[in-house]
């Protein structure tokens, strides 16, 4: 005689109240269980705490663009700015903005990003010499158009004030591969190789600004519910 999942066999009545009895027990006892271990999930979720976050609060371009009009006010006429932006990407890059001027035999360097604005470094200098050597090559030189177009791509802006000049030119990634030998590219190159000589632990954030978010994940859900959310605070 079969009865759920049980086989029984020359069972009396007796004995099989008994067997009712104990399935019973087992469900509820399972059930609550179940529950428990329900709740105890949803409340480690609850509890979870915040992460304190940095947010995008600056525009670098515009920021970097006002700081070399600044320094030109100042009269003086030796800057280079170098823009590394992005077109369709995704959020979290920080669209740096380094700016390279000359005050007598002295160079300092600074770097806007989306985040912050950062300290004023002396002692590194931008290629100045192939820019002073290749100026009018640089200014007057068009790239190889491209063979096909990109619609989320990086690309690299620079601004040079030298000697009364000023040189305003931008390149999209995919255009450099026709055109690496090309000086407006040569010189984002040398540009990027004088950035990465400068120490990290040299660069210190002025004005980061933060906010607290929450985020839980509960193992609960990873069948096919999303637990996860967000949560912002005000400061």
């Amino acid at each position: 005689m079969k009865y759920g999942k049980f086989v029984l066999f020359n069972t009396c009545p007796n004995e099989l109240d008994d067997v009712h009895a104990f399935n019973l027990v087992w469900r509820i006892h399972m059930k609550r269980l179940l529950q428990s271990l329900i709740l105890i999930l949803l409340t480690g979720c609850s509890m979870s705490k915040y992460n304190t976050v940095c947010v995008e609060h600056i525009d670098s371009k515009s920021e970097g663009d006002r700081f070399i009009d600044s320094l030109k006010a100042l009269g003086l006429d030796t800057i280079i700015g170098y823009y590394d932006g992005c077109s369709g990407c995704v959020q979290g890059i920080e669209k740096p903005y380094y700016i390279f001027w000359g005050t007598g035999n002295r160079w300092h360097v600074t770097k806007i990003t989306k985040y912050s604005r950062f300290n004023q470094i002396t002692g590194h200098s931008p290629p100045i010499n192939y820019v002073s050597e290749n100026l009018l090559t640089i200014e007057n030189t068009n790239l190889a158009a491209p063979k096909f177009q990109m619609s989320h791509y990086h690309y690299d802006v620079i601004r040079i004030i030298l000697n009364g000049n000023e040189i305003i030119y931008e390149i999209k990634d995919y255009e450099k591969w026709n055109n690496e030998s090309a000086p407006r590219v040569l010189l984002i190159d040398k540009i990027r190789s004088k950035l990465f000589d400068i120490p990290q632990s040299e660069w210190r954030g002025l004005n980061y600004k933060t906010e607290k978010r929450g985020r839980c994940k509960c193992p609960l859900f990873r069948a096919g519910l999303d637990s996860t959310f967000q949560v912002k605070v005000p400061q």
